[in-house]
């Protein structure tokens, strides 16, 4: 039979002392066997029923059912029951280890090397901190191995990653990364070599920066003279016309005194008369007698906008009143 001790004034309480050596003279085959119906009022029973699910642990649906678990040796305190936390949500930031099933390995006895200061993470590394399994060598525990691209110069660098997976790709996040160009992409982080850039004096959309006339021949580009091509001064250089044309060298030519290559000495009109104006239809000075186009005028894009800054307002007034006055010669 065991022997209880109890103190007397504490009788009817829910503890009691029972000494160890009186299990074992018990001779009975189990723990169980050895105290149920000995305790006064303690039952003691087994159940052979499906304990349930397992919890989640390290990032492994019901890790807590047919796995072993050991407790990383890092883990020195306790964490006031939050089991969330000490699960831990993949096997970095678990304080267990989570072993297959039937996976054995540690069971009773961690056989460690060498002198601990300190304690040791069990099953992942030895008291010298050097990793039991490192199977490509690179000093990280094949348990805390993390896959993914590790090239920094990939768009979906991961710099958490200890493995390179294969995954790194150059294109997602490739583009112009030169402000000054047409297609800058702010976006981009790896240059594609795309970039394109406006031709002189133009904008990315083709349009002159600076087009006084609005002849679509940017100012700086302007080359002034005599563009008719049968004039004895035919300037092949020259894109705009400016009524310097001398037909004085030509024998036959235009018998009309209004145009502007008229020939006195010409007994015979070749057709080759040319009168001066505008050809466009929609500028406000068109000529439909000319044949030479010169000079069209545009209605004003923005009216009173002196500054050319596409806004009328006290700017461009003070610019006028800067001109007041002024004597044109």
């Amino acid at each position: 039979a065991l022997g209880f001790a109890a103190v007397r004034d504490q009788q009817g309480s829910t503890s009691s002392v029972i000494n160890s050596d009186d299990v074992i003279r018990s001779a009975e085959p189990t723990v169980v066997n050895a105290l149920s119906g000995k305790a006064s009022g303690v039952r003691i029973t087994r159940s052979n029923g499906d304990p349930g699910a397992g919890w989640a642990v390290a990032g492994v649906n019901n890790g807590t059912q047919n796995h072993s678990l050991i407790r990383k040796s890092d883990v020195n305190s306790g964490n006031a029951g939050d089991w969330l936390t000490s699960a831990g949500t993949d096997a970095a930031n678990s304080e267990w280890i989570v072993l297959p099933n039937n996976d054995w390995t540690g069971l009773g006895v961690h056989d460690f090397t060498g002198s601990c200061d300190g304690a040791a993470s069990a099953y992942v590394y030895d008291c010298d901190g050097a990793c039991f399994n490192d199977a490509d060598g690179d000093g990280v525990c094949d348990e805390l191995e993390i896959a993914g691209c590790t090239d920094s110069a990939a768009c979906n660098y991961d710099a958490a990653a200890t493995d390179d997976d294969g995954t790194c790709e150059s294109l997602s996040c490739a583009g112009c990364t030169d402000a000054a160009a047409c297609n800058y992409d702010a976006t981009a982080t790896i240059e594609d070599g795309s970039c394109w850039y406006a031709a002189a004096f133009h904008n990315c959309d083709g349009t002159c920066i600076n087009d006084l006339n609005l002849n679509g021949i940017c100012d700086e580009e302007e080359i002034q003279g005599c563009t008719y091509i049968d004039a004895c001064n035919y300037d092949f250089e020259a894109n705009v016309e400016d009524g310097s044309c001398d037909f004085a060298c030509l024998t036959d030519g235009c018998t009309d005194a209004a145009a502007v290559n008229f020939n006195g000495g010409a007994t015979l009109d070749d057709g080759s008369c040319l009168f001066i104006g505008c050809m466009d239809a929609g500028a406000l000075n068109y000529d439909a007698a000319a044949n030479l186009d010169c000079g069209c005028q545009y209605p004003d894009a923005c009216p009173g906008d002196f500054n050319g800054d596409n806004e009328v307002d006290v700017s461009d007034l003070l610019d006028f009143f800067q001109l007041w006055g002024n004597v044109c010669q």
